[in-house]
């Protein structure tokens, strides 16, 4: 854990991946089903997303920019990522990430139109400072996307792998928006079907010390399964009305004009 500052003195603490899932990650998003439905998520929420003009775009923990692939049709992406392990220095997304801490390295010469976080808040244990940052670096009417783990009560081995803070509710993470100074745009619980199984992995855990690895990819006919069963649920709760609950937030939040 390396321990950094911000304005105040105040640390601003991010936990790095786990080494090994750092080296598998990108084979397990181009390929594991959970990865692939959240970006189908996250690809709806962009549609709902509306700009006069091409957008600058910052992809804050953009890994190797894997997610650029889904924002470069929109705007000019860019990226900021504080941990070296899952960042090629001689890879295609090189020269538009920033490696450094993002708080208190990154001090970019322009301000962006939209701004992603895809599963990062939850990393970072000083939070307020990472959401400062980040309205100082948005336009004024500037977007703010983000997906985050949900549920507290379905915390498992997985969250300690991937060195997780938090996992949020809508409240807590709504009131942790608000309280910076954004205002919400949309905020939606996603993969219901998964709280079940989560809990029963939680239940499982508390029994037997467990070392599994969730995010290993599946057989190739049950990550199809798993897959096509996600976006069934997503479908099924875009027509009919949203989640009531589920694993995963997917949230909208817009700073003042």
């Amino acid at each position: 854990m390396i321990s950094l500052r911000y304005n105040n003195a105040q640390p601003v603490l991010r936990r790095p991946m786990d080494l090994k899932f750092a080296q598998q990650y990108e084979r397990r998003y181009r390929t594991h089903w959970w990865f692939r439905a959240r970006e189908s998520l996250l690809k709806n929420a962009l549609k709902n997303i509306h700009f006069a003009t091409s957008p600058a775009i910052l992809d804050v923990g953009c890994g190797n920019g894997l997610g650029f692939e889904m924002l470069d049709p929109i705007g000019d992406a860019e990226g900021v990522e504080g941990d070296s392990n899952i960042v090629s220095p001689d890879g295609p997304n090189a020269s538009r990430i920033f490696v450094g801490d993002f708080v208190s390295d990154y001090t970019p010469d322009k301000r962006f139109d939209l701004i992603t976080m895809f599963d990062v808040l939850e990393h970072f244990e000083n939070r307020a400072a990472v959401l400062e940052k980040i309205r100082t670096l948005l336009n004024p009417g500037g977007r703010l996307l983000l997906s985050v783990p949900a549920l507290p009560w379905v915390w498992t081995h997985h969250d300690d792998l991937n060195h997780h803070y938090i996992r949020y509710t809508k409240q807590s993470l709504r009131n942790e928006l608000l309280s910076e100074g954004f205002s919400e745009t949309s905020l939606e619980y996603h993969f219901t079907w998964l709280v079940p199984v989560k809990f029963l992995f939680r239940m499982k855990e508390r029994i037997m010390t467990s070392s599994s690895d969730s995010m290993e990819v599946p057989a190739p006919w049950f990550n199809k399964t798993l897959y096509t069963l996600a976006r069934l649920e997503q479908q099924f709760f875009t027509l009919k009305a949203p989640a009531p609950v589920g694993t995963s937030i997917v949230g909208i939040f817009e700073t003042g004009q």
